[in-house]
């Protein structure tokens, strides 16, 4: 015999709709461990954000992110107009700036090949700028 959740048990309009009250049960749970890990512990899991994520501390900055089956992370921003700055041309780092910000959507949206094409402009404008 199986266990009846108590909320079926002492509501007895439930009981016709027992099997879809204890599935969603059974699906919660599940969902749970599978964030948990096993633990139980949703405020862990919940407050992530305090340990993922760039923090500024005493020795600098520390970025951390949760990719499992990641092979490389990139970490692309507006920074890369900083070192264009340094190496290039003004005109070019802040024209280099102003496609990085109008990119950044895009990046994160939609990953690699916003990449391949924000770098193939830099270098398409960059040859083209004197």
């Amino acid at each position: 015999m199986t266990k009846t959740l108590p909320i079926i048990n002492d509501d007895p309009w439930l009981e016709p709709y027992a099997a879809a009250i204890e599935g969603r049960h059974e699906d919660a749970a599940r969902k749970i461990q599978e964030l948990t890990g096993g633990s139980g512990n949703l405020d862990d899991f919940a407050n992530a954000y305090n340990y993922y994520g760039l923090h500024r501390d005493q020795q600098g900055w520390t970025l951390r992110e949760w990719a499992p089956h990641a092979t490389s992370i990139y970490l692309v921003g507006t920074f890369m107009a900083a070192l264009c700055a340094v190496v290039a041309q003004p005109r070019l780092s802040q024209l280099i700036d102003a496609i990085g910000s109008a990119f950044g959507l895009v990046l994160g949206m939609t990953g690699a090949a916003a990449l391949v094409l924000l770098v193939s402009m830099v270098s398409a404008l960059s040859a083209a700028v004197p």
